[in-house]
């Protein structure tokens, strides 16, 4: 009797990874309830997440490979053989670990077909113009399959991290691998995207090189994974008073660090627009702006502010109808 079909889903141990990998061994499970699906992110996600990024990074690749490897080998020990890996953004390590064990394997792209394209056309040919121009940002740039673009519409990650003294350069190596990556791939790499064919058809044809599938939608079903944890205060009452489409939902996700100057433009430019708003900030950043008195109580005339590690998880307040 043959075993039955095992994906192991792998992310990378961030909130907007996790969210999406786990929304997708839910789906495979949903659509074929035979199927095995181990989830898997390393442990302590949440203190990791804050931790010192270059050093974290360095050390993640050779362990991450160790522990994934070691993870499949048990699996198999265990009746449970790996038929499928399926891993999100910056872990190339992991189609290596099942290429070694003669598994396949699937990368699980969790942006849009456009970004996929332009990191494509980045490593295969457009690195050397790009650079030459990432300082002029309006720098038009055309990469086949794609519409015109600024070069300041490009991901940061390939403008301003490709600096070998950028905080984030190692995410660019990442990147860069996880190209390397899926070019060794035989005869094609398959990536999967939370698309479907209707939304991207334009765009699909502009990664040709693989075998990409659109399997979406693939959406939030039921409790969400958070790594935060969510507070008693007043912020969903608050976005039910609010009408329809009215409540304007700011969030700069869980590694941004605002400086004091930029969170004093943003939130009197939030308030001047006259609109309710919820405006998500990272916790330290919420701390500072307790300390300021005048920035308190102008973020509570038209909105409010939440700190996002002990207050709101992100995708929430997208879900009330008064949020957009």
């Amino acid at each position: 009797m043959s075993p039955r079909p095992h994906f192991l889903v792998l992310t990378f141990p961030l909130q907007g990874h996790i969210a999406p990998a786990l929304r997708l061994a839910r789906h495979l499970l949903a659509v074929a309830p035979d199927t095995l699906v181990t989830f898997s992110i390393p442990d302590a996600a949440h203190r990791r997440m804050f931790d010192e990024h270059s050093a974290y990074m360095a050390s993640f690749h050779s362990s991450g490979r160790r522990s994934v490897g070691e993870l499949v080998d048990a699996l198999a020990a265990r009746g449970r053989p790996v038929s499928c890996v399926v891993y999100t953004l910056l872990l190339p390590w992991a189609a290596d670990v099942a290429r070694d064990r003669g598994v396949p394997s699937a990368l699980y792209w969790i942006q849009p077909v456009a970004v996929l394209a332009i990191y494509y056309h980045y490593f295969h040919g457009y690195a050397g113009i790009v650079d030459e121009h990432r300082r002029d940002q309006s720098f038009v740039l055309e990469l086949p399959g794609l519409p015109p673009l600024p070069v300041g519409d490009l991901p940061s990650f390939l403008i301003e991290a490709s600096d070998p003294s950028d905080f984030f350069h190692s995410i660019f190596t990442t990147f860069r691998d996880l190209f390397d990556t899926l070019d060794r791939e035989i005869p094609k790499a398959t990536v999967l995207i939370n698309v479907f064919q209707e939304l991207e058809e334009a765009t699909l044809p502009a990664v040709g090189a693989y075998d990409v599938v659109p399997i979406g939608p693939v959406l939030p079903s039921g409790d969400e994974a958070a790594l935060f944890k969510q507070d008693d205060s007043k912020y969903m009452e608050w976005l039910d008073t609010k009408p329809a489409g009215s409540v304007v939902y700011v969030a700069f996700g869980s590694l941004t660090v605002m400086a004091k100057g930029q969170l004093d433009e943003l939130l009197p430019g939030l308030e001047e627009s006259g609109r309710p708003y919820l405006c998500v900030v990272r916790k330290d950043n919420k701390a500072v702006l307790e300390d300021d008195e005048a920035a308190v109580a102008a973020g509570h005339r038209n909105g409010m502010n939440l700190g996002d590690t002990d207050e709101a998880t992100k995708d929430m307040p997208l879900h009330w109808p008064s949020a957009k």
